[in-house]
């Protein structure tokens, strides 16, 4: 059975530093659907690509929501590049989003395989 995928276009820290078991977040803008979606595929593996490279898989463990403005500063740097503040991230969301406070759904995951 082929995998879902999670496809990232730019290469965070999060995706630098793979190993097998170390945990990542990664933020994604809220459409009820999706939500669904990925609700549905708590528990399941998922293929993570890098511009349509495989980087190896990793399983969902939590999916949730936040509010932009919510976001820690420690979530902020852990999901994207180490030297991003909130700031930063909510402004690029902004611009992205077109909305002033995106809500996000927010997708917990662990590495299971890297692909080096």
């Amino acid at each position: 059975m082929k995998l879902k995928q999670l496809k990232f276009s730019d290469n965070y820290d999060k995706l630098r530093y793979r190993k097998v078991g170390k945990s990542f977040t990664t933020f994604r803008g809220y459409v009820p659907s999706k939500e669904v979606y990925y609700r549905e595929q708590t528990g399941r593996s998922l293929e993570i690509l890098l511009g349509g490279e495989p980087l190896g898989t990793a399983k969902l463990l939590i999916v949730s929501t936040v509010w932009c403005s919510d976001l820690k500063e420690v979530e902020v740097k852990a999901d994207t590049f180490l030297n991003w503040t909130c700031e930063d991230f909510c402004n690029l969301m902004k611009r992205f989003y077109r909305n002033e406070d995106p809500f996000l759904i927010r997708l917990d995951l662990v590495w299971e395989e890297v692909i080096e």
